[in-house]
C-alpha cells in the first residue's frame, strides 16, 4: 500500500525531542557533503541512460531507507511516517519556459523504475501547468534537477508550519558530453554529488572536479 501511514508509538525514544523543536524552538541546520559519482556517471554514459531517471532512483532509494526522511504528521498533528513514498519532479518545457510537477509511484526495482520514470515524461511532459499529472499522492518527495547551474553549496526554504518533516533534494547535473561512448578517456573528469542537508530537507547537488 503507497499511502499506508505508520504513527510513532507513545514510547518513541525522540518524542520529547520531537515536541521541544516543534513547540519551543524552531531551528533548521545546514550540511554540506561531497559523494563521488564518477562511476555511476561513467556506466550512465556506456550505457546511454538519462540521468535525472537514476538520479531520482537514487535520492528515493535513500528515501525508502531511512524513515526519518519519510516523515510527516496526520490530520491530527501527530507525527509518524509514510511506510514509503514516491518522487513529484519538475519537466521544463522549451516552448515557454515554464515547469510542470510530474510524479511517479516508486519501485525499488531500477529497470522498471526507470522505465516507469521515462514512460511519465513521455505521457505528460508536454502538459503544461503546475501539476501536470493529477492524482498527486500525499506521500511524496520532492525532487529537483538544475541543469544550467553549477555550486558547490544551497540553501532553500519553504514558508509553512513546522510540521513540514519531509525532505526536499535538489541537484546540477554532471557535464554533459555530445554522446555516449562506450570507453571514456583516462582524463575524463571526475564528478561529486555534495549534498547540503537542511533540517527537514535535504539538498542533493553537482559538481565536476
Amino acid at each position: 500500500d503507497c499511502m499506508k501511514f505508520c504513527p510513532m508509538p507513545p514510547d518513541w525514544e525522540r518524542a520529547e525531542h520531537y515536541r521541544y523543536y516543534q513547540t519551543t524552538v524552531f531551528t533548521r541546520y545546514n550540511l554540506n557533503a561531497e559523494i563521488d559519482i564518477t562511476e555511476t556517471e561513467r556506466m550512465r554514459r556506456k550505457m546511454g541512460l538519462k540521468f535525472y531517471p537514476i538520479f531520482l532512483w537514487m535520492v528515493m532509494h535513500t528515501v525508502n531507507n531511512w524513515k526519518e526522511m519519510r516523515m510527516t504528521t496526520d490530520k491530527d498533528g501527530n507525527p509518524g511516517c509514510w511506510d514509503v513514498c514516491c518522487p513529484v519532479y519538475p519537466v521544463f518545457h522549451e516552448d515557454d519556459h515554464t515547469f510542470s510537477d510530474l510524479w511517479t509511484e516508486w519501485n525499488p526495482d531500477f529497470s522498471a523504475f526507470y522505465r516507469a520514470v521515462t514512460e511519465d515524461m513521455h505521457t505528460y511532459g508536454d502538459v503544461h501547468g503546475i501539476k501536470a499529472r493529477d492524482n498527486q499522492p500525499m506521500n511524496f518527495t520532492p525532487v529537483s534537477l538544475e541543469p544550467w547551474l553549477s555550486f558547490t553549496g544551497h540553501g532553500s526554504d519553504t514558508f509553512t508550519t513546522p510540521q513540514m518533516l519531509f525532505p526536499s533534494a535538489d541537484a546540477v547535473s554532471p557535464p554533459q558530453m555530445p554522446s555516449a561512448p562506450a570507453s571514456l578517456p583516462p582524463n575524463f573528469p571526475n564528478s561529486t554529488l555534495p549534498i547540503c542537508a537542511l533540517s527537514p530537507k535535504i539538498s542533493f547537488l553537482s559538481s565536476t572536479n
